[in-house]
């Protein structure tokens, strides 16, 4: 958890030697839906399956 009053949140950084779409979200109800809990790792700035779209996905 992280207080709200914080202004820098905390940030993890992890080196990906590899090209594929990877794409997550947080299956728990509520935290998809709001766009927060949505990441992609090598995602593609636009198209049929750009971040827009699933976090769209993610929060149906």
């Amino acid at each position: 958890p992280v207080a709200a009053d914080v202004t820098e949140l905390p940030t993890v950084q992890t080196k990906i030697n590899d090209t594929p779409h990877l794409w997550g979200y947080c299956g728990r109800t509520g935290h998809s839906t709001v766009g927060f809990m949505v990441f992609v790792i090598n995602g593609v700035p636009s198209g049929t399956i750009d971040f827009t779209a699933f976090s769209n996905l993610a929060s149906i």
